[in-house]
This record gives structure tokens, sequence and C-alpha cells, in this order.
């Protein structure tokens, strides 16, 4: 159960940084040595929960990159 939450936390951290800085430069996902069953939960949440996905990627939209700012 910790590596799971390891390898969650990895996943989620690469994700923040690519989101961040799209080059690349800035994060190693370490958990992609492991099997997909111990990163993969936090994944699937992360795209299927509007809530949690509001939370670690706020201001990026799916479908369109980030959102633009209000005016």
């Amino acid at each position: 159960m910790l590596l799971d939450s390891i390898c969650q936390f990895d996943a989620v951290y690469c994700v923040t940084a690519h989101a961040a800085k799209p080059n690349r430069s800035q994060f190693c996902p370490s958990f992609c040595g492991l099997y997909a069953h111990r990163s993969g939960p936090i994944l699937v949440r992360l795209l299927d929960d509007p809530a949690v996905y509001d939370k670690i990627l706020p201001g990026i939209s799916e479908e369109h990159g980030p959102k633009p700012s209000p005016r």
C-alpha cells in the first residue's frame, strides 16, 4: 500500500510538472517502471472526478489546455 501511494504521488507530480512546463525538463517518471495498478487509480480519478482535476490542475481545461484568464 505504501508503494502504491508513492507511485500515485509520483504520477500526479509528473502530470502537474508537465502541465506547468510541457518541455519535460522538470520531472522523471519513476512510477513507470512499476505495474500500472499502482499508479492507475489516481490517474483514472484525476480524469473522472472534476473536483480532483480542478484541485490538481487549476485553470487547465481537459479539452483545450490552459483556460483563458478572465478580463
